[in-house]
């Protein structure tokens, strides 16, 4: 179904492909909600319905997904106001969870934290409210956490120091306050942190980040740092 712009909605039937490993329509002009029936896929291992027009909420039954490492559903339009449903919990082959500029609304589950085989987490340019939630620190396999351009709120989790495999951490563009975690420091394969565009994030960025050789680092003028590329604001 890839860019066959076959459009319409989504039908209901597709619910009896039990079988199925793959369903991939991206660019295809879908329209309307996702069936609930799609939880009846048990066996599907990859769906991307990326660059559509879905709306509605995400339903529950994506949760029956248990097979699932890839789902993709970014730019989309959704618009429930329950956000991720928790049944996420059960996706726990799921390496890759993508949700970019979705319409996605409501609060980061904290059932994100049992999927310990996720590799991407992409929600940025939504709608999300609400704190990273602590749990985050269980992914321990998480190498790409891109959540910006929402309204999350709230202190930078210490705990996100104990994703030993992050190399992309993007958490520009939200409303986080607080101070930069010294815990970040065991991040030894971080390659890029962007805060900026967090105005209440202040004090400095901890020596002990920018001593593991972490060059691509962008805060705001609130926050201090030594060893920020590029970083023009008066000391």
């Amino acid at each position: 179904l890839i860019e066959t712009k076959i459009g319409g909605t989504l039908p209901n039937d597709l619910g009896q492909l039990v079988n199925l490993k793959v369903l991939k329509g991206p660019r295809a002009q879908f329209t309307g909600s996702i069936p609930t029936s799609l939880g009846s896929l048990a066996s599907l291992v990859e769906l991307d319905f990326s660059s559509n027009d879905l709306s509605g909420t995400i339903p529950s039954s994506i949760g029956n997904w248990a097979n699932a490492e890839e789902i993709d559903m970014s730019m989309n339009n959704f618009s429930g106001n329950s956000g991720l449903p928790t049944t996420i919990n059960n996706l726990k082959e799921c390496r890759i969870l993508a949700f970019y500029k979705a319409g996605i609304r409501g609060s980061i589950p904290s059932e994100l934290g049992l999927l310990t085989k996720l590799e991407l987490l992409e929600l940025s340019l939504n709608a999300i409210v609400g704190t990273i939630p602590s749990e985050i620190g269980l992914l321990i396999a998480l190498k790409f956490l891109v959540v910006s351009g929402n309204t999350i709120s709230g202190e930078i989790p210490t705990t996100l120091g104990q994703c030993a495999n992050l190399e992309i951490l993007h958490l520009h563009d939200n409303d986080l306050e607080g101070t930069v975690p010294s815990e970040l420091k065991n991040l030894y394969r971080l390659e890029q942190i962007y805060l900026s565009g967090n105005n209440n994030i202040k004090g400095e960025v901890p020596q002990g980040l920018c001593d593991i050789g972490l060059k691509d680092i962008q805060v705001d003028c609130s926050v201090s740092c030594n060893c920020c590329v590029n970083y023009d604001c008066d000391k």
